[in-house]
């Protein structure tokens, strides 16, 4: 993992982003994989969310639960975050992708700008 976002620390849609087009690559290969988080000091939601949330909108949902049975490593809260992730893809998946990386993006831009706003 750590070699595919080139950081020990896994928070911004940005490295999220580079962990979904390195899967995606591996996919279209038909290449089998597994996530090794070992080494990460840090795996936030922004990540989790952008990786996995990118990789259900254009891979089958199957698939993608394929990879999250070959996670390594991956702390019980991280891999609990990931799991409500996912279940929350799956119930509002009528969101277009684009309105989902709208919305993520402008909370990533105002969390980095110390602006909690509506999450407090």
């Amino acid at each position: 993992m750590k070699s595919i976002i080139d950081s020990d620390v896994a928070i911004s849609t940005a490295k999220g982003t580079k962990l979904y087009k390195e899967m995606k690559r591996l996919l279209d290969q038909d290449q089998d994989f597994s996530l090794d988080f070992s080494g990460l000091r840090i795996c936030g939601i922004p990540f989790l969310s952008f990786s996995f949330g990118q990789l259900l909108a254009n891979v089958d949902e199957n698939k993608v639960l394929e990879i999250v049975d070959n996670i390594l490593n991956l702390d019980p809260v991280s891999l609990e975050t990931l799991d409500i992730i996912i279940e929350n893809y799956q119930e509002h998946s009528s969101i277009p992708p684009e309105r989902v990386r709208a919305i993520s993006d402008k909370m990533t831009e105002s969390m980095a700008n110390g602006n909690r706003g509506w999450l407090d």
